[in-house]
């Protein structure tokens, strides 16, 4: 699930036409639609690379620059990855979570069954490329995540 308020254009202030126009003439249309382009081939290289590691699953459909991964099945350790590499300060990442009812579905189909009704919480990293990120940098990222992935659950296994 994404949250639009980290998006890069501020969504709640006044939006102006004029600040779009300077965009527009600055870098041209053209130039748009290849940085965005740009960004999308990003993201889902990071994906491939993650996808590929099997420790790791993703959480949303890769459409834009933003990929949502978790290591598999385990939010603790999830939050733990995050933690460290917040202290290393290599990579920011930012954590969140989306809330699952589980049972509605009982509840929808017989109208005389209670609705017994368990949150599942899901935990998850959010990674989104910037402006000047180039391939370098995904690959980069993907390394520190990877290596202190590889950490937490070793510890986790002892």
């Amino acid at each position: 699930m994404p949250e639009y308020r980290n998006w890069s254009i501020s969504l709640g202030r006044r939006f102006r036409a004029l600040k779009l126009w300077f965009v527009l003439r600055l870098y041209g249309l053209k130039n748009i639609r290849n940085l965005l382009r740009l960004h999308f081939d990003l993201a889902k290289k990071f994906e491939q690379l993650l996808t590929t590691d099997g420790r790791f699953e993703i959480v949303n459909d890769v459409q834009f620059g933003l990929v949502c991964f978790r290591l598999k099945h385990n939010n603790e350790l999830t939050k733990k990855l995050h933690e460290n590499l917040l202290n290393k300060g290599e990579v920011y990442l930012v954590l969140s979570s989306y809330h699952e009812n589980a049972g509605q579905e009982l509840g929808q189909m017989n109208t005389t069954i209670s609705y017994q009704t368990t949150t599942t919480t899901t935990v998850f990293l959010r990674f989104v490329s910037i402006h000047g990120t180039t391939m370098k940098d995904i690959d980069y990222a993907y390394q520190k995540i990877a290596s202190c992935a590889t950490e937490i659950i070793d510890q986790f296994n002892e």
